[in-house]
Protein backbone atom coordinates (compact mmCIF):
# COMPACT_ATOMS: atom_id res chain seq x y z
CA UNK A 1 0.00 0.00 0.00
CA UNK A 2 3.07 2.59 0.86
CA UNK A 3 4.86 2.08 -1.91
CA UNK A 4 1.34 2.62 -4.34
CA UNK A 5 0.67 5.85 -2.56
CA UNK A 6 4.84 7.04 -2.93
CA UNK A 7 3.98 6.16 -6.83
CA UNK A 8 0.62 8.47 -6.84
CA UNK A 9 2.72 11.69 -4.85
CA UNK A 10 5.76 10.93 -6.87
CA UNK A 11 3.69 10.74 -10.79
CA UNK A 12 1.93 13.82 -9.34
CA UNK A 13 5.03 15.69 -8.40
CA UNK A 14 6.51 14.87 -11.54
CA UNK A 15 3.33 15.55 -13.59
CA UNK A 16 3.20 19.11 -11.95
CA UNK A 17 7.09 19.75 -12.13
CA UNK A 18 6.71 19.05 -15.83
CA UNK A 19 4.05 21.13 -16.54
CA UNK A 20 5.41 24.08 -14.57
CA UNK A 21 8.58 23.24 -16.64
CA UNK A 22 6.40 23.75 -20.02
CA UNK A 23 4.78 26.07 -19.20
CA UNK A 24 7.85 28.46 -18.56
CA UNK A 25 9.97 26.83 -21.00
CA UNK A 26 7.34 28.12 -23.74
CA UNK A 27 7.03 31.54 -22.53
CA UNK A 28 8.35 33.96 -25.58
CA UNK A 29 9.99 37.12 -24.33
CA UNK A 30 7.73 40.23 -25.15
CA UNK A 31 10.54 41.32 -26.89
CA UNK A 32 10.58 39.03 -29.49
CA UNK A 33 6.42 39.10 -29.94
CA UNK A 34 6.75 42.65 -29.75
CA UNK A 35 9.61 43.18 -32.71
CA UNK A 36 8.42 40.83 -34.77
CA UNK A 37 4.84 42.88 -34.99
CA UNK A 38 6.48 46.00 -35.69
CA UNK A 39 8.84 43.92 -38.45
CA UNK A 40 5.45 42.32 -39.70
CA UNK A 41 3.36 45.64 -40.06
CA UNK A 42 6.34 47.96 -41.58
CA UNK A 43 7.14 45.61 -44.73
CA UNK A 44 4.00 46.36 -46.22
CA UNK A 45 3.81 50.27 -45.44
CA UNK A 46 7.63 50.62 -47.00
CA UNK A 47 6.62 48.16 -49.72
CA UNK A 48 3.94 51.22 -50.58
CA UNK A 49 6.46 53.51 -52.22
CA UNK A 50 8.61 51.02 -54.16
CA UNK A 51 6.70 52.01 -57.14
CA UNK A 52 6.93 55.53 -56.67
CA UNK A 53 10.24 56.82 -55.19
CA UNK A 54 12.62 57.77 -57.37
CA UNK A 55 14.41 55.10 -59.12
CA UNK A 56 17.72 55.27 -57.60
CA UNK A 57 15.96 54.89 -54.31
CA UNK A 58 13.78 52.11 -55.12
CA UNK A 59 16.95 49.27 -54.61
CA UNK A 60 17.50 50.85 -51.15
CA UNK A 61 13.68 50.44 -50.32
CA UNK A 62 13.82 47.24 -51.40
CA UNK A 63 17.12 46.32 -49.35
CA UNK A 64 15.11 47.46 -46.22
CA UNK A 65 11.85 45.50 -47.16
CA UNK A 66 14.54 42.66 -47.27
CA UNK A 67 15.73 43.44 -43.97
CA UNK A 68 12.54 43.69 -42.44
CA UNK A 69 11.61 40.32 -43.51
CA UNK A 70 15.16 38.83 -42.63
CA UNK A 71 14.49 40.20 -39.24
CA UNK A 72 11.03 39.08 -38.80
CA UNK A 73 12.13 35.42 -40.12
CA UNK A 74 14.73 35.09 -37.44
CA UNK A 75 12.64 36.43 -34.91
CA UNK A 76 9.94 33.36 -36.19
CA UNK A 77 12.96 30.91 -35.78
CA UNK A 78 13.83 31.79 -32.71
CA UNK A 79 10.20 32.02 -31.40
CA UNK A 80 9.57 28.71 -32.63
CA UNK A 81 12.33 26.94 -31.58
CA UNK A 82 11.27 28.35 -27.84
CA UNK A 83 8.20 26.95 -28.38
CA UNK A 84 9.99 23.64 -29.55
CA UNK A 85 12.44 23.24 -26.76
CA UNK A 86 15.18 23.93 -28.78
CA UNK A 87 16.23 27.69 -28.55
CA UNK A 88 19.71 27.92 -29.12
CA UNK A 89 22.51 31.03 -29.07
CA UNK A 90 22.66 30.71 -32.80
CA UNK A 91 19.13 31.58 -33.43
CA UNK A 92 20.01 34.87 -31.51
CA UNK A 93 22.81 35.40 -33.42
CA UNK A 94 20.72 35.38 -36.56
CA UNK A 95 18.24 38.07 -34.88
CA UNK A 96 21.48 40.12 -34.47
CA UNK A 97 23.28 40.01 -37.79
CA UNK A 98 19.52 40.62 -39.12
CA UNK A 99 19.03 43.47 -37.41
CA UNK A 100 22.38 44.96 -38.18
CA UNK A 101 21.98 44.44 -41.61
CA UNK A 102 18.55 46.21 -41.80
CA UNK A 103 20.09 48.69 -39.28
CA UNK A 104 22.74 49.22 -42.52
CA UNK A 105 20.47 49.73 -45.20
CA UNK A 106 18.21 51.85 -43.62
CA UNK A 107 20.72 54.12 -42.93
CA UNK A 108 21.83 54.27 -46.23
CA UNK A 109 18.13 54.27 -47.69
CA UNK A 110 18.20 57.89 -44.76
CA UNK A 111 21.37 59.17 -46.22
CA UNK A 112 20.54 58.96 -50.16
CA UNK A 113 16.25 60.08 -49.27
CA UNK A 114 17.76 63.75 -48.27
CA UNK A 115 18.95 64.63 -51.87
CA UNK A 116 16.36 62.62 -54.10
CA UNK A 117 13.69 64.96 -55.14
CA UNK A 118 11.31 62.53 -53.26
CA UNK A 119 12.12 64.36 -49.86
CA UNK A 120 9.59 67.26 -51.32
CA UNK A 121 6.62 64.71 -51.07
CA UNK A 122 5.48 64.72 -47.53
CA UNK A 123 3.73 61.31 -48.23
CA UNK A 124 7.06 59.67 -48.99
CA UNK A 125 8.77 61.83 -46.20
CA UNK A 126 6.55 60.31 -43.81
CA UNK A 127 6.39 56.72 -45.01
CA UNK A 128 10.32 57.02 -44.53
CA UNK A 129 9.95 58.14 -40.81
CA UNK A 130 7.79 55.56 -40.05
CA UNK A 131 10.37 53.13 -41.36
CA UNK A 132 13.56 55.14 -39.51
CA UNK A 133 10.84 55.08 -36.48
CA UNK A 134 10.57 51.10 -36.64
CA UNK A 135 14.45 50.31 -36.92
CA UNK A 136 14.60 52.55 -33.92
CA UNK A 137 11.59 50.38 -31.82
CA UNK A 138 13.03 47.56 -32.64
CA UNK A 139 16.33 48.40 -31.26
CA UNK A 140 14.47 49.32 -27.88
CA UNK A 141 13.25 46.22 -28.22
CA UNK A 142 16.03 44.48 -28.28
CA UNK A 143 17.99 42.72 -25.21
CA UNK A 144 21.26 45.10 -25.19
CA UNK A 145 23.47 42.58 -25.47
CA UNK A 146 22.21 41.96 -29.14
CA UNK A 147 22.63 46.06 -30.23
CA UNK A 148 26.03 46.63 -28.25
CA UNK A 149 27.63 44.96 -31.32
CA UNK A 150 26.28 47.87 -33.48
CA UNK A 151 26.95 50.55 -30.95
CA UNK A 152 23.72 52.64 -29.89
CA UNK A 153 21.13 53.46 -32.73
CA UNK A 154 22.98 55.70 -35.39
CA UNK A 155 22.25 59.33 -35.08
CA UNK A 156 20.02 59.96 -37.67
CA UNK A 157 17.35 57.44 -36.42
CA UNK A 158 14.70 58.60 -33.97
CA UNK A 159 14.03 58.45 -30.74
CA UNK A 160 12.06 55.07 -29.99
CA UNK A 161 8.35 55.74 -28.78
CA UNK A 162 7.91 52.14 -28.04
CA UNK A 163 5.07 51.67 -30.51
CA UNK A 164 3.38 48.17 -31.43
CA UNK A 165 3.63 47.36 -34.95
CA UNK A 166 -0.68 48.20 -35.22
CA UNK A 167 0.52 51.90 -33.95
CA UNK A 168 2.70 51.85 -37.22
CA UNK A 169 -0.16 51.18 -39.07
CA UNK A 170 -2.45 53.46 -37.64
CA UNK A 171 0.00 56.07 -38.43
CA UNK A 172 0.56 54.70 -42.28
CA UNK A 173 -3.16 55.53 -42.62
CA UNK A 174 -3.38 58.57 -41.11
CA UNK A 175 -0.88 59.98 -43.31
CA UNK A 176 -1.70 58.34 -46.64
CA UNK A 177 -5.52 60.00 -46.00
CA UNK A 178 -6.68 62.18 -49.25
CA UNK A 179 -3.86 60.16 -51.53
CA UNK A 180 -4.89 58.33 -54.31
CA UNK A 181 -1.59 56.90 -54.76
CA UNK A 182 -1.97 54.68 -51.68
CA UNK A 183 -3.95 52.35 -50.35
CA UNK A 184 -5.26 51.57 -46.61
CA UNK A 185 -3.74 48.77 -45.01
Amino acid sequence: MQRRDFLKTAGIGTLAFTTVGFETACNVPSWVVTAEGIAGDIVPIAGTILSIIDPPLAPLVNLVVVGFNAVKKALMDYQNAINSHSATPSLLQAIQDAFGVLQNDAASLLNAFGSSSSHLDSVIVGIINLIAQAVSDIASHLPSAMTKKFGAVKSHFPQANNWKGSDFTKNYNAQISGDSRFKKL
